[in-house]
């Protein structure tokens, strides 16, 4: 059976390759003149230094305006979830912003906006965080409210209730949003019961939360031995380390830092896994496999077969299904990094008619970036891409923080960027081959589709593939 459908998949990629030819990148118009050579992209000097009691600090020097972005990070996010809530710490990172042993909800807001800033708590599979960006005036408040949440949050009756209420009615929107019954379902399917799997609090989750359970759960997460603080903007050196010191050098680490899960056992079965949504006039499908960490060795010419393929407005993808096929508006792939696993995903939105078509012509160019090598001039685009998005990236506050911060999540120094960007710089057609064949065969993807049940079994029979309900 397993040869049926490998001979049905290799029939519909020799139908594509019959009938279209095999485009190169976009023309561009006449007359531009010729690109200049690429930039190189380095990180930025990064001060680094550690308190007493274990908390990193990294501080950037940014003078192009009077604002200071902080991030307090900690390991942990959803790897410290109990089994039995997935998702709490995405609730726990929002009730800690609603009151402290000193301040309440209304007055934690108030400092903020005095501040001139905007002060936001998330949490992912490996790490929470604490955001506030102030004008540089602000600094040393901004220090001493940070600090405040991360070491007296009390996560009082009434805000906790409010905040499941709000979370719960934001789960229901989501679940009427084909996207995100199509990422949940991936996730699940290929993550298991690894914390990676988790996209938002489950309905049982935030039904069972009560404060003494985000309580306990704040003090696993919150411990300055895995905490670091990133500093981006225009500050005083001297004294914002002085105030740092002096608003988180009491902070104490509750017993031993508690153990958290490492490499998943993750899974991408070919299979079309289907979520079936009644009624529904197109067909939502995520298209995915497993992707290295950013550690990885091929992580970059990853990044720029991705840039080929699908991940940017000129890629082989849109052209075709797109552009060529008008199978969709904007198709699109990604590559989500964790610190011990990673995914990367096609998202697609098509008619009904066409959801079979659009995933043969997916399945084309999957299996020609995995077996094609790279014209000269795509993998110059590619690298044009990637680089010059990161350094206009890097021109944000928040994004240069964001991206320190998940440098130190994984492992990484925090002058990785130049490394990185060195490599996409200096990649060969031959290196960004050997990853796209490794990462991208059409073999190795599982597809999650959601839609029109009965559509979507009389579209996908001509693939040969196992079609079962998705978890």
């Amino acid at each position: 059976m397993k040869t049926l459908r490998q001979l049905a998949i290799v029939w519909l990629l020799l139908g594509s390759l019959v009938a279209q030819k095999t485009p190169g990148p976009p023309p561009l118009p006449a007359g531009l003149p010729p690109a200049g050579p690429l930039k190189p992209v380095v990180s930025p000097p990064v001060a680094q230094s550690k308190l007493a009691n274990g908390m990193s600090v990294w501080m950037v020097q940014r003078s192009d305006l009077p604002k200071v972005m902080f991030i307090l990070q900690t390991r942990g996010g959803d790897s410290l979830d109990p089994a039995s809530s997935p998702g709490l710490a995405r609730l726990m990172a929002r009730a800690m912003m609603q009151g402290t042993t000193s301040r309440s909800s209304r007055e934690i807001a108030e400092a903020a906006q005095a501040a001139g800033g905007d002060l936001t708590a998330t949490a992912n599979p490996d790490a929470t965080q604490i955001l506030l960006d102030v004008l540089s005036e602000h600094a040393g408040d901004a220090v001493a409210l940070l600090a405040d949440i991360a070491q007296n949050a009390n996560f009082p009756e009434s805000e906790v209730a409010l905040a499941k209420s709000n979370m719960e009615d934001e789960l229901r929107s989501n679940e009427a949003t084909p996207r995100f019954l199509a990422r949940r379902a991936w996730y699940q399917i290929t993550f298991g019961d690894h914390p990676y799997s988790i996209v938002f609090p489950s309905m049982k989750t935030l039904e069972q939360a009560t404060p003494e359970s985000l309580r306990s759960l704040y003090g696993e997460n919150m411990r300055p031995d895995q905490a670091l603080l990133v500093v981006v903007g225009k500050f005083d050196p001297a004294q914002l380390a002085a105030q740092i010191e002096k608003a988180f050098g009491s902070w104490k680490a509750g017993g031993a830092a508690p153990a958290m899960p490492k490499e998943p056992a993750a899974k991408a079965e070919h299979k079309i896994y289907f979520v079936e949504r009644a009624g529904s006039v197109q067909t939502t499908m995520l298209i995915g496999g497993i992707a290295p960490t950013l550690r990885d060795p091929d992580e970059p010419y990853l990044s720029i077969a991705n840039a080929i393929y699908g991940g940017s407005f000129g890629s082989r993808l849109t052209r075709n299904i797109r552009e060529d096929k008008g199978y969709t508006y904007s198709p699109y792939s990604y590559m989500t990094n964790f610190r011990w696993s990673g995914a990367i995903l096609t998202s697609e939105d098509v008619r009904n008619e066409v959801t079979g078509p659009s995933l043969k012509e997916t399945f084309y160019e999957l299996n020609r970036i995995a077996t094609e090598a790279p014209s000269a001039a795509e993998l110059d685009s590619a690298k044009r891409y990637l680089i010059g998005n990161t350094a206009l990236e890097l021109q944000s506050r928040g994004s240069l923080a964001s991206k320190l911060g998940t440098y130190w999540v994984d492992g990484l120094p925090a002058d990785h960027l130049t490394e990185e960007m060195t490599t996409i710089q200096k990649a060969d057609v031959s290196a960004v081959g050997k990853a796209a064949a490794k990462y991208l065969a059409p073999d190795r993807m599982s597809v999650v589709a959601v839609g029109e049940k009965s559509v979507m079994q009389e579209q996908f029979k001509p693939f040969g593939l196992e079609m079962v309900p998705a978890p």
